[in-house]
């Protein structure tokens, strides 16, 4: 019995091999012994789109726009006759093409966004304001005022260097038909500054300041949906910290203006095709403090300077210095000297700013410490640090207050041309340090 099932089982292995041996020999002449393809069958010419390219749906945002377009009244122009021409993909998709409906105008356009705006709020889940985004577009075509302000509370007049103020944002109903708006906030407070909010700065210069490029890989929160009631407020921001968005090159009058948007603008390199919402421009006196110089002062910075290293890692202080950075700085040390003599050491900073010898260690030391000491100029402005292990500089910043000192990060050194264009800006600095002359020697 057990030869039978034997036999039994060696037969169907070789069944089993003799079957794949076919399965080869077939796989061979199909792949090197294949005849010639026919030529394909020519195609119908139509203008219609075959229905697989008809399917074909490059992005979310062309797909918003051809639906938004297609449901749209016509309008009196015939040359906006066509749809696909006209509603081209935008930036920021639905926002861009809002405004460019409030540039078009017209009641065919206020129809359609009235009842659109109402349909949205016959959907569920219902809410129980007007969409915010809706409402301003709608405003807007109707030459309105927005129905949302920026209102920031007591902005200060002055502000002594290094120290630099923080905003309390109030976002403000002023509807003038007097409806409650829903508007989302939240979902933008985990990098370290809400990206809803950004700042429009422009220099004593007529210059407007560059925002920060984001310095950290951490995003999103938690959204907080929220109906504001016709006449009310809520607080955006409690504390939105200017150096966060942009930094102070020099002292001088700055005019300076909150921006809000439901889109993370202070992530954008600017706001062109955004609906956003200004606050009235106020303006803040940068000032430095007067700086009393001497030649015994002036000959002891150069002295420590002399002695600063030439490789990393440097040690920028985001804060002032005091007995809590001393481990992170030994007060003994060169740099510790020079961070104490704070704005007295400044002057003798920038004249070496400029030397021709000067080396590009040196230069990366100087201008963290001016930062430190000044808090003008921030590094962090130039977003393309070198994230090399072999990089010799390593930039270390630290935030430091008078209760705590904690790493913030850590990035490589600046390249050279970066160095170099915030050496010239610190070049400016000169005739206002180099106004009044140094007394001479006590005793000569």
């Amino acid at each position: 019995m057990t030869a039978k099932r034997m036999g039994l089982v060696g037969l169907c292995a070789a069944a089993v091999l003799a079957a794949s041996l076919v399965i080869s020999v077939s796989t061979v002449r199909t792949y090197f012994f294949k005849p010639a393809a026919e030529a394909p069958a020519p195609v119908a010419s139509s203008d219609k789109p075959l229905p697989q390219e008809e399917a074909k749906i490059q992005t979310l945002e062309e797909y918003r726009a051809k639906k938004m377009a297609e449901s749209r009244p016509p309008l009196q122009k015939p040359e906006r006759t066509d749809d696909q021409t006209w509603f081209r993909p935008a930036p920021m998709g639905e926002d861009a093409q809002y405004l460019q409906i409030i540039r078009e105008g017209g009641p065919e356009w206020t129809s359609y966004i009235r009842d659109k705006m109402l349909k949205t709020m016959s959907e569920p889940p219902p809410l129980r304001g007007f969409p915010l985004k809706l409402l301003t577009v709608l405003r807007r075509l109707q030459g309105s005022e927005d129905p949302l302000s920026v209102v920031v509370e007591k902005p200060p007049q002055c502000c002594m260097l290094p120290t630099m103020p923080e905003f309390e944002v109030h976002l403000v109903n002023s509807d003038s038909k007097r409806l409650p708006i829903h508007v989302t906030l939240g979902g933008d407070y985990r990098s370290g500054r809400r990206t809803k909010f950004s700042l429009e700065v422009t220099d004593p210069d007529g210059k407007v300041l560059p925002i920060l490029s984001d310095w950290s890989s951490v995003r999103g929160g938690f959204l907080d949906p929220t109906v504001i009631p016709p006449g009310e407020s809520v607080v955006g921001d409690s504390g939105m910290y200017l150096p966060s968005y942009v930094t102070i090159p020099k002292p001088g009058k700055y005019t300076i203006r909150v921006l809000f948007s439901e889109h993370d603008i202070a992530d954008l390199r600017g706001t062109d095709g955004v609906i956003v919402y200004r606050s009235d421009p106020f303006v803040i006196n940068f000032q430095a403090p007067p700086i009393r110089r001497s030649r015994e002062i002036d000959e002891a910075v150069r002295s420590l300077l002399s002695q600063l290293p030439e490789e990393g890692p440097i040690i920028i202080l985001n804060g002032p210095y005091g007995p809590l950075a001393h481990n992170v700085i030994p007060p003994d040390s060169p740099v510790g000297r020079i961070l104490a003599w704070g704005w007295q050491a400044v002057p003798v900073m920038v004249d070496e700013l400029g030397s021709p010898s000067i080396t590009p260690g040196r230069r990366a030391w100087l201008e963290g410490l001016l930062f430190s000491v000044t808090g003008c100029n921030d590094p962090r402005e130039h977003s393309d640090f070198f994230f090399k292990e072999q990089e010799k500089l390593m930039c270390r910043f630290w935030w430091t207050t008078p209760h705590e000192t904690s790493p913030m990060f850590e990035r490589g050194m600046l390249s050279h041309s970066e160095l170099k264009a915030i050496a010239a800006r610190w070049a400016e600095w000169k005739p206002a340090l180099n106004a009044a002359p140094a007394p001479p020697l006590s005793g000569g």
